[in-house]
């Protein structure tokens, strides 16, 4: 039932993805098709948008030029009067004259021709108006006015217009209407091309373009205005040689000058097509950045399961461990208590089983202890000198029962100088316990476990070797960790808990060492140990080298590490 309920679990996560990864393409999919839409009218759109933009620009003027005609040109009705002119001179001295030439009156009279008046700024007067191209420009533009005058015909809305039916003489006029709305006179003013291109233009066409495009896109359009013929008025900045993607006439004033639009460095074509290629990447990016989020989720709930089968290993395989030498040691004691070890070599026999199981038992409690030290980082090593022969000899003793017992032959090589590092005595035998079990857990009874300790590159080098059941590549980087043990038919036949290479590991790097392993299925496997020697144990080889070297060092000699 449990391996069924655990499938359940493995299929479970991969149903999740499926779950996730099913939508996040259709999605993808749907946002590829709607990107391709998008880009086909994108061009368009964009075409659309200068159009409008253009168009703006006219408004923009009519607005501006406008205004300014408002301001100086709205005359009070009464300076039509008899002896009223000073009202509109008034008016015409004290407001800005900047866009216009000469400024005209025309004063409707009923049933003739009216009176053309011209401000004189010079003299502060108005004064009639000299035959001119000017004045006549100004009389024919307010002749079709006249008929409101003469019909009393009210002017609802005495809106500012432009005439120009004279190129070279423009002129923007405002009708002037009494209180009865009655059309009385028209104020007019010539326009001035310089001050349209100089002024006007620079002021309205960066306003157009603010309006209709973010500060990325303008800085990509180039505007320009044109008389007929193509002479250029005003351009945002060179544009000779050029042609404009979108032109359209002035509406409001200057009608005969045409307006352009074009871009710098890309068309709208290639507008859309750099848009396509970067929401469509940015869609990609997040379905794998979500992809990958999802997988990264599954693969820690995996690591979880995973986990939690292990430490459930765990429990199981402790639960034996506890449970065997302590039955050990009770069936020991029940004998020798009921008195039914007579000799004194049965007494010693059996005293020897309780006391390797007293240390196997004990040595399973510390692993356990030390373990869960070293994950809360409540582990702390003691600094004193410790002699690695006689600690590795002290070791072994340990081992004498079970070797006695099945066969196994432990032999140690010792070193031919003192091997002395600084650390804590109780850890250091721990690994070399751990690491002689570990060797007798997976050898078959009868083999060999050679142990050797030298000095060796400036550093202590302990080496234990076994002719076990060896480990693949694949799993050597993984029995470092809690909880792991090696896949192999002997995983349930095997006694342990999995942590005793996870302390070797901490143990060494926390003493400044280093751990390595040469290991291949059926040959059996190599741990070599690597410490810095202690200070007072100066290094006396000529090959000596600092920790920093070892590695590279040590590969170098006769391919071992």
């Amino acid at each position: 039932m449990a391996p069924f309920l655990h499938s359940i679990r493995r299929h479970a996560a991969w149903a999740g993805l499926a779950g996730v990864m099913v939508p996040l393409l259709v999605l993808l999919i749907l946002q590829f098709r709607s990107l391709s839409t998008l880009k086909r009218t994108w061009a368009l759109a964009h075409r659309t948008s200068l159009e409008s933009c253009l168009a703006e620009v006219s408004v923009l003027m009519e607005q501006e030029l406008g205004a300014r005609a408002e301001r100086l040109l709205r005359v009070p009705a009464a300076s039509f009067e008899p002896d009223q002119a000073h009202l509109a001179i008034r008016q015409l001295t004290s407001q800005p004259r900047e866009g216009f030439r000469d400024i005209f009156l025309y004063k409707y009279q009923a049933g003739s021709k009216g009176t053309l008046l011209r401000f004189s700024l010079k003299e502060g007067a108005l004064v009639p108006a000299e035959k001119s191209a000017g004045a006549e420009a100004a009389t024919m533009a307010a002749a079709p006015w006249a008929l409101f005058n003469e019909k009393a015909i009210p002017l609802e809305s005495a809106q500012v217009s432009v005439d120009e039916r004279d190129s070279e003489h423009r002129l923007i006029q405002v009708p002037i209407t009494n209180v009865a709305s009655q059309l009385v006179g028209m104020a007019s003013a010539e326009l001035d091309e310089d001050f349209m291109a100089k002024t006007i233009l620079p002021q309205v066409i960066p306003k157009a373009l603010a309006s209709y495009f973010a500060e990325d896109i303008r800085a990509n359009l180039v505007v320009s205005v044109r008389k007929p013929g193509g002479e250029l008025v005003y351009a945002t900045e060179d544009v000779e040689g050029q042609r404009d993607e979108v032109s359209a006439p002035l509406i409001f004033a200057f009608k005969s000058w045409r307006v352009g639009i074009r871009s710098r460095d890309f068309t709208p074509e290639q507008f859309a097509s750099s848009n396509f290629t970067i929401n469509a990447a940015l869609s990609f990016v997040l379905g794998f950045v979500l992809v990958g989020g999802v997988a990264l989720a599954l693969r820690t709930a995996s690591r979880e399961l995973k986990l939690s089968q292990m430490k459930s290993d765990f429990v199981s395989n402790v639960s034996h461990e506890l449970k065997t030498p302590l039955a050990s040691i009770r069936l020991f004691g029940e004998l020798m208590r009921l008195g039914r070890v007579t000799s004194e070599d049965k007494v010693k026999e059996y005293g020897a089983f309780i006391d390797a199981e007293s240390r196997r038992l004990t040595q399973l409690i510390t692993n356990i202890l030390d373990s869960s030290r070293i994950e809360s980082g409540r582990k702390v090593y003691a600094r004193d000198e410790v002699e690695l022969g006689e600690l590795v000899s002290e070791g072994l003793k340990s081992f004498e029962v079970i070797c006695r017992h099945q066969g196994y032959q432990v032999k140690l090589q010792p070193p031919a100088e003192r091997v002395t590092v600084t650390g804590d005595w109780s850890s250091l035998a721990q690994v070399v316990h751990n690491l002689v079990d570990n060797a007798i857990k997976y050898s078959p009874a009868g083999s060999t476990i050679d142990l050797s300790l030298d000095r060796h590159l400036g550093q202590a080098r302990l080496r234990v070797r076994d002719q076990g059941i060896g480990i693949d590549s694949s799993e050597q980087e993984k029995i470092f960790e809690r909880f792991h043990r090696v896949s192999t038919g002997l995983l349930h036949e095997v006694r342990g808990s999995g942590l005793g290479l996870s302390i070797v590991k901490h143990v060494v790097e926390a003493h400044g060492g280093r751990i390595d392993l040469e290991s291949a299925p059926g040959k059996g496997s190599t741990f070599t140990l690597w410490l810095p020697l202690s200070k007072q144990a100066a290094p006396e080889d000529e090959e000596a080298a600092g920790p920093g070297e070892a590695p590279a060092a040590a590969r170098a000699a006769g391919g071992e590490p």
